[in-house]
């Protein structure tokens, strides 16, 4: 699989408009953001992100699929992350460490997009900026749920 792929797109821009995070937006904006940031392929495996280290940017998946653990084991999964979303935005963002590990599930398609490209976009298009909190106010949530989900079982036990 390739490894990097800067002007070239390794998924084609037709998807682009069904990513929840470009949902709405202008489609030669998406185009334009997207024939310069590189794709890159990722092997199953590999690791995007560590938990308890600063992200410097942020992932979007374009194919394939990664999971989101809190430790090497199956145990620590907190869920998978299905082509359109995006991971380590909060961290890139905020300049906060990650709060769990991202790794590739199988062979995945990501691009990189850094905290500047981030922001740029947040001012180039309202629609992503509002698209942008929608996933985070959803990743919040489901934290939320599987925090109550755990503190119910422990009061259980």
């Amino acid at each position: 699989m390739d490894r990097t792929c800067e002007g070239t797109l390794l998924v084609d821009f037709q998807h682009f408009p069904q990513i929840p995070l470009f949902e709405d937006v202008d489609e030669e904006l998406v185009v334009s953001w997207m024939v310069h940031r590189p794709q890159r392929g990722v092997q199953a495996g590999e690791r995007l992100i560590q938990r308890d280290r600063l992200a410097e940017q942020a992932f979007l998946l374009l194919d394939g699929e990664l999971m989101v653990h809190l430790d090497t084991s199956p145990a620590y999964d907190l869920g998978s992350v299905s082509p359109g979303d995006c991971v380590g935005e909060v961290s890139t963002l905020c300049g906060i460490p990650a709060t769990a590990n991202v790794s590739a599930a199988a062979d995945s398609v990501v691009c990189e997009v850094p905290r500047d490209e981030l922001m740029a976009w947040s001012r180039q298009s309202h629609q992503f900026a509002l698209n942008l909190i929608s996933l985070m106010g959803h990743r919040l949530r489901t934290s939320n749920r599987l925090l109550s989900d755990e503190q119910h079982a422990q009061e259980e036990f």
